[in-house]
C-alpha cells in the first residue's frame, strides 16, 4: 500500500476533523430537538409531568415524577409499593430504647482552661448519671463516677445543678442519698462534704473569694418541705442557712468579687414561669447577708425571671418575659434594668430544672440562643451574629478562657452531641457523640414546623412538627394518604422540639406520619401563648389536638379514617379527653399512665407542683365541679373507639385503678381494648424491657385495628386485646 505524502496526510486529517464536527453538530441538533423549549417530546411518560427549566443558556424539559418513580423517564424506583403503616423497618424498639445517652449538665473549671466537664445520663445503666471530661486536643474522654454513684439532685422533684467543679475538684449531689460529695481524680474516692439526712441541695454557685458554695437547700425532714438558700464551707462542709421566707428559691449566684449575691424567689400558687422575683443582697466577709441590704430587682408581678448571671465585669444579667418573650436584661448601676436585645423569640425553656445555662460570657461578648439557634452578641455594639453549627437546638452554654464555646446541641436527623466552637473562627468540633447512628439516611424523617388554625371559631393558631413517612425501601400506593399519630407532650407547661428522636423514626419508617403538637399552653411562643391553657386545661389542648389532626387531613398528609392519638401523663389526659369529649375524630388511642381523674392531683403531691393545678383548672375545692367535668373517668361511657393502656403498678401520681376502670368500661361495651400493667414501674417506665414491650404493643394494637398485620415485626409485640373479634381481619 502506498504511503501518503505529508500534504495528502494533512488534507485527510482536515476531512476527518470536519466529519467529526458534522457528527457532533448533528448530535447537538438532535439533542436540541429533544430538549426544545416545549414539552411536546417529553420522555416523562404516564408517571410524570413535564416542566420547562433553564440552564446553561438553553431551555430543557424536566420530569416531575410521581411518588415511587424517578429519573428522566420516570422509571419505577427499586422500592416496594405497599400500604402506609405496613412497611417493614430496620428500626426496632430495642434500637429506640437501648444505648441511649443524654448530655445532662456542662461545667467549666478555669483551673484547667482546655478541659470541659459534663454529666451524661446512660439509659443502658438504668438512667445512671455519670460525670466525664475531655481535654482539648485529646480524642479520649475520662469518666469519674463509680457505679455506686449517680449525679442527680432531687430538689423540687426535678433537680438540676447537681455538678460543680472548682480547682480540679468535682462536687456533686448523689442521687441515692442526696449527700454532697467531692472527688479530685477519676479513680479517687468520693468523699462526703455535706452529710445531712433528708436535706437536698441543687443549683450551687462557688465563690473562690469566700471559699464557699451557695446552694438551694430543701429540708425534707419536715412537712411541709422548707426551701432556703445556704452557704457551705468548701473545706469543712459546714452549712448555714442565709436566706429564707419565700416558698421557693433558685439560682443563687455570687459575684466574682464575693461581695454580692443574686437569686430568684417565688411563692404559691405560682410556678417559676408565672410570677417570680429577682433579688440582690450584699455579703459580709464570711458570706452572710448584710442586714437590710436585700433589694428586689424585678417587681414580682406579671413577670417570670430566671438565670441571673454575673458578667466578667461584675455586671448582673438575667432573663425576663416582661415583654411577653423571655429576653436578656442587664441591671444598671441605679438598680433599673435594660433589655440587651429585644426579640419576639425566646431565650430558654421553662425552669422545671435548675442551672440550665441559657447564656454565657466571653470577654465583651454574650453567647446565647434565640428560638434555640446559637447567637453571638457584641455587648458594645449590640450586633448579633448567628453561629451556624449544623445543629438545630442549643443548651447548656459554657465558655473557656481559651476562646471556646461548649454547648449541648440537638440535631433534626442525628443524635445530640456536645460541641466545642472556636469563638473567633466559629469552627465546630464534636466533643461527645451520644449515640452511633448505624442507619441509612433513607430511613430518617426530617421534621418541619407547621401552624394551623384552631379555637372554636378557628381564629387562633397552634403549632407542631410534622414528620412524614420515610423509608427508602417503600412508597405508598398512588392516591393514598398515610395514617397519622398525634403526639401530645406532657407538662403541660412544656414544649416539643424538632429534634431527632428514634421513637419517631420507629413510626415514620413504618409508613406513619407524626404530628407532634405544641398546643396552646406550650412554651417557646411567648408568655401570652403559654398562659392560654390556664383555667382551660383539658379543653383548648384537646381542641388543638383535634384541629391539628383535621388540618393534616385537609392538607393531604393524613387519612381521616386512620387518625390515632398517643401521650403520657398530662399528654395522656389530652388523649383520654379527646377520645371521650370529642368522639368521631380519632379511630384509636394509646394512654401511657394517663391522667383521667384530675381531682386526685389536687391531693397529695410534692411541694413544687402542689398548687400548679390551681392555675390549670382552678383552686381546690372551690372549683371541684370543674375538676369533675374535665375528668374523662367520670364520662367513660362516651368512649367508643379502641384504646390501649400502659401503666405501672407502683404509680403514685396516677393510680393504676384509673386505667383499669376505663379498660373495663370499653370491655363491657364490646369495644376492642388492651390493658398492660408493668410490675414495679411507677409514673413512667424505667426498665428497657417494659419500654420495648409498650412500643411494640402499641404498634401491634394499631396494626390490628387497621388491619395491616403483614408488618414485619409487629407480631413479636403481640398484646392481649379484649373484644379482638370486633376488629376486621387483616385485609392488607
Amino acid at each position: 500500500m502506498r504511503k501518503l505524502t505529508g500534504c495528502e496526510g494533512f488534507i485527510l486529517g482536515i476531512f476527518v476533523l470536519l466529519a467529526i464536527g458534522v457528527i457532533v453538530l448533528a448530535a447537538f441538533l438532535s439533542l436540541g430537538y429533544l430538549y426544545r423549549t416545549e414539552c411536546d417530546h417529553s420522555p416523562c411518560g404516564v408517571h410524570g409531568t413535564c416542566e420547562v427549566k433553564q440552564g446553561n443558556g438553553r431551555n430543557f424539559p424536566v420530569c416531575n415524577c410521581e411518588k415511587g418513580y424517578q429519573g428522566h423517564t420516570c422509571e419505577e424506583l427499586k422500592v416496594i409499593i405497599k400500604e402506609y403503616g405496613a412497611w417493614r423497618s430496620p428500626i426496632t424498639s430495642k434500637m429506640v430504647n437501648d444505648a441511649k445517652t443524654i448530655i445532662n449538665e456542662v461545667v467549666y473549671d478555669p483551673a484547667i482552661p482546655g478541659r470541659i466537664y459534663w454529666s451524661e445520663q446512660r439509659f443502658k445503666e438504668e438512667g445512671r448519671i455519670v460525670i466525664c471530661s475531655n481535654d482539648k486536643g485529646d480524642p479520649k474522654e475520662t469518666c469519674y463516677t463509680d457505679t455506686k454513684y449517680s449525679a442527680r439532685s432531687s430538689v423540687n422533684g426535678y433537680g438540676g445543678g447537681a455538678l460543680l467543679v472548682y480547682n480540679s475538684t468535682i462536687y456533686f449531689v448523689n442521687s441515692r442519698d442526696q449527700k454532697i460529695y467531692s472527688q479530685m481524680v477519676p479513680d479517687g474516692k468520693a468523699e462526703v462534704l455535706v452529710n445531712s439526712s433528708k436535706i437536698y441541695h441543687a443549683d450551687g454557685s462557688i465563690s473562690p473569694e469566700l471559699n464557699l458554695i451557695f446552694y438551694v437547700r430543701e429540708d425534707n425532714s419536715v412537712k411541709p418541705v422548707i426551701t432556703t438558700i445556704s452557704k457551705v464551707n468548701i473545706n469543712t462542709g459546714e452549712e448555714t442557712v442565709i436566706i429564707s421566707g419565700s416558698d421557693f428559691y433558685s439560682s443563687p449566684r455570687v459575684s466574682h468579687d464575693g461581695k454580692k449575691l443574686a437569686w430568684v424567689q417565688w411563692n404559691f400558687p405560682n410556678m417559676p414561669w408565672d410570677n417570680s422575683t429577682l433579688c440582690l443582697a450584699n455579703l459580709t466577709v464570711d458570706g452572710s447577708v448584710v442586714e437590710g441590704s436585700i433589694v428586689k430587682v424585678s417587681t414580682g408581678g406579671a413577670e417570670s425571671v430566671m438565670e441571673p448571671k454575673w458578667s466578667p465585669k461584675n455586671e448582673l444579667y438575667y432573663i425576663s418575659d416582661k415583654t411577653n418573650w423571655w429576653n436578656l436584661y442587664r441591671v444598671l448601676e441605679d438598680g433599673t434594668s435594660k433589655i440587651v436585645i429585644e426579640r419576639d423569640e425566646e431565650i430558654g425553656l421553662p425552669p422545671w430544672q435548675m442551672h440550665l445555662d441559657y447564656y454565657n460570657f466571653y470577654d465583651r461578648k454574650i453567647i446565647t440562643t434565640f428560638n434555640r439557634y446559637l447567637q453571638l452578641i457584641d455587648m458594645d455594639t449590640g450586633v448579633v451574629q448567628k453561629i451556624h453549627t449544623g445543629y438545630r437546638s442549643h443548651f447548656r452554654i459554657q465558655t473557656s478562657s481559651l476562646g471556646d464555646i461548649y454547648v449541648r446541641a440537638e440535631h433534626q436527623t442525628q443524635p445530640e452531641a456536645l460541641l466545642r466552637i472556636n469563638i473567633i473562627t466559629l469552627q465546630v468540633e464534636i466533643v461527645k457523640e451520644t449515640q452511633e447512628l448505624e442507619l441509612s439516611a433513607g430511613y430518617i424523617s426530617t421534621p418541619r414546623e407547621i401552624q394551623f388554625p384552631t379555637g372554636q371559631d378557628n381564629d387562633e393558631v397552634a403549632y407542631g412538627y410534622y414528620y412524614p413517612p420515610t423509608n427508602e425501601d417503600y412508597a405508598g400506593p398512588k392516591n393514598s394518604t398515610p395514617p397519622l399519630v398525634i403526639r401530645i407532650h406532657g407538662g403541660p407547661t412544656q414544649a416539643t422540639r424538632d429534634t431527632f428522636l428514634m421513637l419517631f423514626q420507629f413510626w415514620t419508617s413504618r409508613g406513619w406520619g407524626i404530628l407532634d403538637v405544641n398546643y396552646r399552653g406550650s412554651t417557646g411562643y411567648g408568655r401570652e401563648y403559654r398562659q392560654k391553657l390556664y383555667n382551660k386545661w383539658g379543653i383548648i389542648d384537646v381542641e388543638d389536638a383535634v384541629n391539628g389532626a383535621l388540618h393534616m387531613v385537609k392538607e393531604g398528609h393524613a387519612d381521616i379514617d386512620r387518625l390515632v392519638i398517643s401521650g403520657g401523663s398530662a399528654g395522656g389526659l389530652v388523649v383520654l379527653c379527646a377520645l371521650t369529649f370529642r368522639p368521631g375524630v380519632f379511630r384509636a388511642g394509646a394512654s401511657y399512665y394517663g391522667i383521667s381523674d384530675i381531682a386526685l392531683l389536687a391531693g397529695e403531691t410534692h411541694k413544687f407542683e402542689s398548687r400548679y393545678i390551681d392555675q390549670l383548672i382552678g383552686p381546690w375545692p372551690e372549683t371541684n365541679q370543674t375538676y369533675y367535668d374535665r375528668s374523662p373517668i367520670n364520662f367513660a361511657d362516651n368512649l367508643t373507639v379502641p384504646v390501649i393502656f400502659f401503666h405501672g403498678d407502683k404509680d403514685t401520681i396516677v393510680p393504676m385503678n384509673q386505667a383499669v376502670i376505663l379498660h373495663n368500661v370499653l370491655k363491657e361495651k364490646n369495644i376492642p381494648t388492651s390493658l398492660n400493667i408493668f410490675k414495679g414501674e411507677g409514673h413512667g417506665f424505667g426498665k428497657d424491657k417494659n419500654k420495648n414491650a409498650a412500643l411494640d404493643g402499641e404498634n401491634y394494637f394499631y396494626s390490628r385495628v387497621f388491619g395491616f398485620l403483614e408488618h414485619m415485626d409487629c407480631d413479636k409485640g403481640k398484646v392481649e386485646i379484649d373484644n379482638e373479634d370486633q376488629l376486621k381481619k387483616s385485609q392488607r
